[in-house]
């Protein structure tokens, strides 16, 4: 097999880091038979040219290179040619740096001195499919007549397509990378922009997977006259094709990202026990941040991959007849082992009926309520059971901690929503549990 054939425009100005970049792309000590030719620019100036001139896979741009003062070189790159995906040359010193680029569209960063033949390799063939996919997704939002925008987990600007532009007016590049104000609840908003003093839209909120990120779709609907008639024009059929795309998206990337982390975890696994010795304190307390950062990771792309499946209407659920009751007692013996505190108390009603469910399901949505209740609890978790009608039953779970401002509660079934968290007091904040949660709950109709 003779592989695929990358053409990447290297940025750096170091002849000794440009000669090891080169090295590592050259080798093939890896089973994937892929080639890199290396195209060299010492500076961000003679990169445009570049690329001007020809066409590239990717970019690998060290933020030390002449003309690159803060993020500057990055931004000129990005919207030359924001198709391609940019993968950044750091040390440690430059890292928040680096994340602050990944937040305006850069796939990946490495750290100069931790670089091997292998890890660039797969850092670009990452990057490469993250941003196609990315890319396919922006052109369908693109021909979209409805406003778009994604935004990051703070609410930062991602991408707008061009109704997006219109509605707000500004460009996209004026968008991205600035914070969005937007309520924290779906439904009618009002939106004042230079074109318009006033206008009304309904606002739609979706969790999706962006750059490899947990991130969200914003939708605004009814914002512009030509907008219903666009959406008509549309049809059924096209919107379907549309979301089915959206999905298989989220899931393959969710898959990608999966298998990516597997494989620094067991590298993680390997640098625990080094053949030239044990590690320093230091160098185990950094070993063991990275564990605990990968499993968080693998965590959010698996609840990703789920949503997603929900959402697409590919995950089924196999419901069979079953004692909830059991179900209960099953998890309170799993939580007091994991516990050993004595804070959880279980009150079942006797004589429950039997209910049609997928108990695999229903296991991971007590335990979810049950996690963030053991969270936030001063000294008692409590779970009942009680009928439900004449065939159904409701189970609660509550907790003695400070509780949620009533008016703020429906904002934890919102995918990453973000309630107040102030340093003088509690606060909570909505990831993906509680989202997938109200997801199987409505498919058992509950």
């Amino acid at each position: 097999m003779s592989g695929k054939a990358f053409k990447v425009l290297l940025v750096e100005g170091d002849t000794n880091e440009t000669s090891l970049v080169k090295r590592y792309l050259g080798d093939a000590p890896d089973a994937a038979p892929d080639r890199f030719e290396v195209v060299e620019a010492v500076r961000v100036s003679t990169a445009c040219h570049a690329l001007a001139r020809g066409d590239f896979d990717a970019v690998i741009l060290d933020l030390q290179v002449p003309q690159n003062e803060g993020l500057e070189g990055f931004t000129r790159i990005r919207a030359q040619r924001p198709e391609l995906p940019i993968v950044l040359l750091t040390d440690l010193t430059e890292e928040p740096l680096a994340a602050r680029a990944l937040k305006r569209g850069a796939q990946d960063y490495l750290v100069k001195g931790t670089l091997d033949c292998c890890l660039l390799k797969r850092a670009l063939r990452h990057a490469i499919e993250k941003k196609s996919l990315t890319n396919l997704v922006e052109r369908l939002l693109d021909q979209e007549a409805s406003a778009k925008l994604i935004v990051d987990g703070a609410a930062v600007v991602l991408y707008a397509n061009p109704a997006a532009e219109a509605l707000f007016g500004a460009t996209a590049q004026e968008l991205a990378g600035k914070p969005f104000a937007f309520p924290r609840e779906a439904g009618a908003v009002t939106i004042v922009s230079p074109k318009s003093a006033e206008l009304s839209a309904e606002m739609s909120v979706t969790a999706i997977a962006w750059n490899g990120e947990p991130a969200r779709l914003i939708s605004f609907m009814g914002a512009a006259g030509a907008e219903e008639s666009a959406k008509a024009r549309l049809g059924g059929a096209e919107r379907r094709r549309l979301d089915d795309i959206k999905a298989l998206f989220t899931r393959r990337l969710s898959h990608e990202m999966r298998n990516t982390l597997s494989t620094v975890k067991t590298a993680v696994f390997c640098l625990k026990d080094p053949p030239t010795g044990p590690l320093s304190a230091r160098q185990s307390r950094l070993v063991d941040m990275i564990s605990r950062n990968v499993d968080r990771q693998v965590r959010i792309f698996d609840k990703l991959g789920d949503l997603a499946r929900f959402q697409g209407g590919k995950l089924k659920l196999d419901l069979r007849p079953l004692e909830v009751g059991s179900l209960i007692d099953e998890i309170a013996r799993e939580s007091e082992l994991k516990t050993m505190d004595g804070r959880l108390a279980v009150e079942q009603a006797a004589g429950l009926p039997r209910v049609a469910g997928d108990a695999d399901m229903l296991l991971q949505v007590v335990r979810s309520l049950l996690d963030n209740a053991f969270r936030h609890a001063k000294a008692k978790v409590a779970v009942k059971t009680f009928a439900e009608g004449q065939s159904g039953i409701r189970v609660t779970v509550s907790d003695d901690g400070p509780g949620i401002p009533k008016q703020r509660q429906a904002e934890l079934f919102t995918p990453f929503a973000e309630l107040d968290k102030r340093k003088d007091a509690p606060g909570f904040n909505g990831g993906l549990g509680l989202t997938i949660c109200r997801e199987i709950i409505e498919g058992h109709g509950g």
